[in-house]
């Protein structure tokens, strides 16, 4: 995993909510990805933002060390993958929906594999 997130650029959508409007809420935001297989989308996580650290845990952190400035974006982690489903895919689509408002955020890229190591 760790060399996965070391190969792997952080992807960003093109909105956000900001965490004033959504934080009384945050564990009820569900996050679900697909991951595509040449022309075949598999559902590989679908779980609530309750399975993470809360980001008042990252705000404090941040705030510790002098790192929370005005315009800061957090990337906080992931939730558990479903068990079988091959996350080395083609594409992946990724949304986050808050059931209270309806409203969802969503993005989808395609991935580039690294060739394999010589030698």
């Amino acid at each position: 995993m760790a060399w996965s997130k070391n190969a792997g650029l952080d992807v960003l959508g093109r909105k956000a909510w900001r965490l004033s409007e959504v934080a009384d809420r945050l564990d009820d935001i569900t996050l679900r990805a697909w991951v595509r297989h040449g022309g075949t989308e598999e559902l590989v996580q679908d779980a609530t933002l309750a399975a993470l650290l809360p980001p008042g845990y990252w705000v404090g952190l941040l705030r510790e060390r002098g790192w929370l400035v005005p315009g800061t974006v957090l990337l906080s982690g992931t939730v558990a993958m479903r068990s079988g489903v091959d996350q080395f895919a083609d594409a992946w689509r990724v949304e986050l929906h808050d059931p209270a408002t309806g409203d969802t955020i969503g993005l989808a890229y395609e991935v580039d594999r690294l060739p394999e190591p010589i030698g």
